[in-house]
């Protein structure tokens, strides 16, 4: 593999920072000791702006290119963080909407119901018949109904907000050849 340049980020599928390379976890450095890097990271991911500076922290997190987004017009600053692994959406983050209650205040055409299924009868030639519920009324009464509301649903419990993903470790090259500046 030809030399790296000093401060290049690759990914690598084994569980180490080759010679050369330290992991991108965040890391606290010496200025002294990697004076290359430090003069093109400087304290861009922290440290005690002295004598320490920090590596990025790359762990769980998902690169995204600096700039200004084509989609929403948003910039992005090397060295800013984002996003979140898992939300719980509140009522001000739903699209607004309406709930249909199916009932009607028209008159209604269906002939009334002359048996009811909670009505009991005897097996006997004696009608003895208990009526457990009233009888229906006329097919032009109209029953009033109470103003009501659906009741609420949901948890409120958040929910992932991770898009499918496959984990590899992020190295940052500490030695290699300084990248030269346009």
């Amino acid at each position: 593999m030809s030399e790296p340049y000093v401060g290049q980020i690759m990914f690598g599928a084994f569980g180490f920072a080759p010679q050369g390379y330290a992991l991108c976890d965040g890391a606290t450095l010496s200025v002294h000791q990697n004076q290359a890097l430090f003069a093109l990271i400087g304290f861009t991911y922290g440290g005690n702006r002295v004598d320490k500076f920090n590596l990025p922290d790359l762990r769980g997190r998902v690169v995204m290119g600096a700039g200004q987004s084509p989609v929403s017009g948003i910039s992005y600053q090397v060295s800013q963080y984002g996003g979140a692994e898992s939300v719980t959406l509140a009522v001000g983050n739903m699209p607004s909407h309406t709930h249909f209650v199916g009932v009607s205040n028209a008159v209604g055409t269906a002939p009334a119901a002359s048996n009811f299924p909670a009505q009991t009868g005897p097996n006997s030639s004696t009608s003895v018949a208990t009526t457990m519920y009233g009888p229906a009324g006329t097919a032009s009464q109209l029953v009033k109904m109470a103003d009501q509301t659906i009741s609420q649903t949901g948890g409120s419990g958040a929910h992932s907000n991770m898009q499918p993903f496959q984990v590899a470790n992020a190295i940052i090259a500490l030695t290699g050849v300084f990248p030269a500046r346009p």
